[in-house]
């Protein structure tokens, strides 16, 4: 299973961890977290995209950056689809430091599900 791709970056990882809250909102939205790992390039322009204030917008109390997230599987399938992007934390360890190994990062979002 993977995440391939987060908006217009590409994604190239296999097994994401994910954390959702189990409580919809009333509007049908869950947020949770997309953990995995990617190239140094893709991180640095997830970090940026997601950090844009000028694409930042509010929905159903919501505030992030609107981007689809696509995953290539059965299993994960019903999660491809649009977001709030919220936060973005690179967390690269000493040995990706030091080279150019994949780098783990956690994304924050919100599954907008029919709100799109």
């Amino acid at each position: 299973m993977a995440l391939v791709a987060i908006g217009p970056v590409t994604i190239s990882h296999g097994d994401p961890e994910f954390s959702w809250d189990s409580s919809p909102t009333g509007h049908g939205i869950r947020s949770g977290s997309v953990s995995g790992s990617a190239s140094w390039a893709a991180v640095n322009t997830l970090s940026e995209l997601v950090a844009n204030q000028d694409n930042r917008v509010t929905k159903a109390g919501h505030t992030g950056v609107y981007e689809w997230l696509e995953f290539d599987d059965d299993l994960l399938g019903s999660y491809t689809g649009y977001y709030l992007l919220e936060g973005f934390a690179l967390t690269p360890g000493h040995k990706a430091s030091l080279t150019t190994t994949d780098v783990p990062f956690t994304l924050t979002a919100a599954f907008l599900g029919d709100l799109a």
